[in-house]
């Protein structure tokens, strides 16, 4: 049920029972070099770089603070969000058989410890429609692509997954995010007046992958 190929600069794993995600871990710690694929019932898969990106499709095993991926998410939201989401809330996320996690790593540390500098989480609600719940970049790494870089990841693979349709939403006084997001070919759909506890507006934005006529 797992396939993972190493080449290129991201990575994607599809994990489709929580028995395969340590074995994703320790594969993508280093287990395998760039020239090694591994193919677990799986007819077809994406490309992965190794030790750079990672993805996940599916519910992450609970090993509560001593996860590594759950503190690198969790210490990355917290550094780049002025409300981020606590502990047991990206927990739950993550937990959720409907989750997508997109992340992108420093590149300073081999091990499974590396920090993070972006991440895109986001759930499945339909079999073609997801939704974003949170994008973080590290704060002294912006302004380098990387937000493009995971969000453009994101999308592809949930286009490969059959999805048409991505939705998020935003604070309208975030300017930076909005230019990224309407960079991308999101477009704003709805408005919810006075919506954030600072008197922001909540702006709905969609994304539609382009079809064949």
């Amino acid at each position: 049920m797992l396939r993972i190929e190493t080449s290129g600069p991201l990575c994607l794993v599809r994990i489709l029972n929580r028995a395969f995600y340590r074995l994703a871990i320790d594969i993508l710690g280093g287990l395998l070099d760039d020239q090694t694929r591994l193919d677990i019932g799986c007819d077809a898969g994406p490309r992965c770089g190794r030790g750079r990106g990672l993805t996940v499709r599916g519910a992450v095993s609970g090993e509560g603070e001593k996860d590594p991926l759950l503190t690198g998410v969790t210490d990355l939201v917290a550094s780049a969000m002025d409300h981020p989401w606590s502990f047991s809330q990206i927990s739950d996320a993550l937990s959720a058989d409907n989750s997508i996690l997109v992340t992108r790593k420093s590149g300073q540390d081999s091990g499974e410890n590396e920090p993070l500098e972006g991440l895109v989480l986001g759930r499945r609600l339909d079999f073609d429609l997801t939704e974003i719940d949170l994008v973080a970049v590290d704060p002294e790494r912006r302004r380098l692509g990387i937000g493009g870089e995971v969000l453009t990841q994101f999308l592809s693979g949930e286009v490969a997954e059959g999805v048409v349709e991505v939705r998020l939403e935003m604070s309208s006084e975030n300017v930076p995010a909005r230019a990224l997001y309407e960079s991308k070919g999101f477009v704003v759909v709805g408005r919810r007046a006075r919506y954030y506890p600072d008197g922001a507006d909540a702006l709905l934005f969609t994304w539609r992958a382009q079809t064949e006529n």
